[in-house]
């Protein structure tokens, strides 16, 4: 819908608007993605971490590859439970890999999960998704949010001078993580 409201000025955002009698005549729809239309604003930050994704396309991956500025790092937030919660749907998660983007893992808030718990974000990923390796989740929950939250100095991984949380999870299934898996934190 946002895409439809910035690409042609039409759809669920334009009755949103009309029904809460919000009126702005200086708006004109740029006539690109709302990621397009406003990415440029960004460019002063060292890191950009765009949240949800659950509609991105190629061509906004490629607008991002294309503009972001040297200094920048761009991770892309994937938060599953509340993409499904919210809209019924998820990321395309294997456009973002075959693009080679870094990932980073989110629970967005209680209004809209049912917990705030990177297991069952990785649990969603792994189940809907289960070509992705266990490796693969555990980067994208550990030293990838670390690095887009410029903590990577402190957290994220094993290293002299980091002082990493350790949480042990259980009841894995060939090293995969299952429905059954769980955590809990042991440092």
């Amino acid at each position: 819908g946002e895409d439809e409201f910035f690409l042609r000025g039409t759809g669920n955002f334009t009755r949103m608007y009309r029904l809460m009698k919000l009126e702005n005549p200086s708006f004109k729809f740029p006539g690109t993605t709302s990621l397009q239309s406003f990415f440029h604003r960004l460019s002063p930050a060292a890191s950009v971490i765009l949240v949800h994704n659950t509609f991105i396309s190629q061509e906004d991956l490629d607008y991002v590859k294309e503009k972001t500025p040297a200094h920048q790092a761009v991770s892309f937030c994937l938060c599953p439970n509340a993409n499904i919660y919210i809209e019924n749907t998820l990321p395309p998660v294997p456009l973002l890999i075959n693009n080679n983007v870094t990932i980073v893992l989110g629970t967005d808030s209680l209004a809209s999960n049912q917990q705030l718990d990177i297991l069952e974000e990785i649990k969603t990923i792994s189940f809907n998704f289960p070509g992705i390796k266990t490796e693969t989740l555990l980067s994208w929950a550990t030293i990838n949010g670390a690095k887009a939250l410029q903590l990577d100095e402190r957290f994220g991984s094993f290293e002299t001078g980091k002082r990493p949380g350790v949480v042990l999870i259980e009841h894995l299934d060939n090293q995969k993580i299952t429905a059954q898996s769980t955590s809990r934190r042991i440092l």
